[in-house]
């Protein structure tokens, strides 16, 4: 889960700079690897780090005061890091040709490319901003925003992305909550399959808008990733596949979150086995079930026998807070505010 945000100011127009920096913290709820932003001016710019820290690079600061004022659009990303290691070159924008963007979600891609999002921004290019073409047989979800040098887009498939127009300037987010309490304005969320499609004099038009020319996102792809849909990426779930013999860790917060990441980034085993024998894989269910596994770590002899050093009468090493009664957690000073 990463976050996308930014803001589109037609020409004769400044967006909030204010706005853009709050919208950097809110999206570091989505995550906490690393931090990017591209403009109309074709620039970019990207650290691996806390959002919070790179927000307070000299440098950054510089930029984005710069864009401010040359630029129609700026378009912020927060990374979750899921496949590729974290690094600068990894962090998101990435340009292929003359497509920038940044992406939130996950997607089959081939192994050639070291960040699965890569892939898309290669084949809008290939297919010369077609996003039909070029994203409809990819398997996945995603919330995108990308720019091809004269028109800046926005598309959701299967994730979360919103939009509020604010004193004739638009400012959008992955997470409509994030907008409201960033912009204190009432966002529009995107459907599924729903574009935007903005210049520099503002926006173009949407695929919602009966004859217009921005059409509606269609995949043909087979999703298997559902569970993913909407932004539920909640972590502490480990999947052990027995049928193909592979490990995937899923977990949640970003770097120093309650789950610990793989070293290696747990997409790269392309080929999985859907089924086990002949049974197709529920894997709603096996959420369901792994996530109340977590929930409930630590609630029987372990806990009961974990030694109380501390004095806190509950030991979070053994067990997960979430198992935790609402008095053991107001006593629990780690946690309690």
């Amino acid at each position: 889960m990463c976050g996308i945000y930014g803001a589109i100011a037609p020409q004769g127009k400044q967006f909030n700079l204010g706005i853009v920096s709050a919208l950097t913290w809110a999206n570091r709820e989505r995550g906490t690897d690393s931090c990017g932003f591209f403009d109309s001016s074709g620039k970019m710019t990207k650290r691996a780090g806390d959002p919070a820290e790179v927000l307070r690079q000299t440098a950054i600061q510089k930029w984005l005061k710069t864009s401010k004022d040359r630029a129609w659009f700026i378009a912020g990303h927060t990374r979750f890091a899921t496949r590729g290691k974290v690094n600068r070159r990894n962090s998101h924008p990435f340009r292929y040709g003359r497509i920038i963007g940044s992406h939130n979600g996950m997607v089959d891609a081939p192994m050639k490319f070291t960040v699965d999002s890569e892939y898309l921004l290669w084949s809008l290019n290939k297919a010369r901003g077609d996003y039909n073409k070029a994203l409809g047989s990819i398997s996945g979800y995603f919330g995108l925003s990308w720019y091809d040098g004269s028109d800046f887009y926005l598309l959701c498939h299967s994730g979360e992305l919103a939009v509020v127009e604010l004193d004739g300037i638009w400012y959008y987010s992955s997470n409509w909550k994030h907008l409201d309490s960033c912009t204190g304005g009432d966002s529009h969320t995107f459907g599924e399959g729903e574009v935007w499609k903005f210049n520099a004099n503002g926006l173009v038009g949407t695929s919602l808008q009966e004859g217009s020319d921005v059409k509606a996102f269609v995949s043909t792809a087979v999703d298997h990733w559902h569970y993913y849909s909407r932004g539920r990426y909640a972590g502490g779930y480990d999947w052990n596949d027995t049928a193909s013999g592979h490990t995937r860790n899923y977990s949640s917060g970003g770097r120093g979150g309650p789950g610990k990441k793989a070293s290696r980034g747990w997409w790269q085993d392309q080929e999985v086995d859907e089924t086990v024998g002949s049974k197709t894989r529920d894997y709603d269910s096996e959420w369901a079930d792994a996530w109340a596994s977590y929930c409930s770590q630590g609630s029987g002899d372990d806990a009961e026998d974990s030694d109380d050093s501390d004095g806190d009468n509950y030991d979070a090493d053994h067990a997960s807070i979430h198992s935790m009664t609402d008095e053991q957690f107001e006593e629990f000073d780690r946690y309690a505010g």
